[in-house]
């Protein structure tokens, strides 16, 4: 393989990873705690795009319970939001384990 050969292909990795995190921030993945009562949306890059917490909640539990909720359901969106970057990343089809990328 020549350098010009070793340069295209690291340009079109480049590109593919580019529309990898891209593609990672349009998809979004929720998580939720105290049955619904706390919902969690993320996208595939793990950015927080909202919080819902039902009024319920707020007149009905202590600030350490809703603590543990809201915990509770991030914790199930990054979960989710991991399983979303597996997925994206084998359709790649570059045959690194996506676990590797992410601690």
């Amino acid at each position: 393989m020549s350098l010009f050969d070793i340069l295209a292909k690291s340009g079109q990795i480049k590109e593919m990873v580019e529309r990898f995190k891209r593609s990672l921030k349009e998809e979004y993945v929720e998580g939720s705690a105290g049955g619904g009562m706390v919902v969690v949306r993320m996208n595939g890059a793990m950015e927080i795009a909202s919080v819902k917490v039902d009024p319920e909640v707020l007149a009905d539990c202590d600030a350490e319970m809703l603590g543990d909720l809201i915990a509770a359901a991030v914790s199930q969106a990054v979960d989710r939001a991991k399983d979303l970057f597996g997925k994206k990343f084998g359709e790649m089809g570059l045959g690194v384990d996506p676990s590797m990328l992410m601690g």
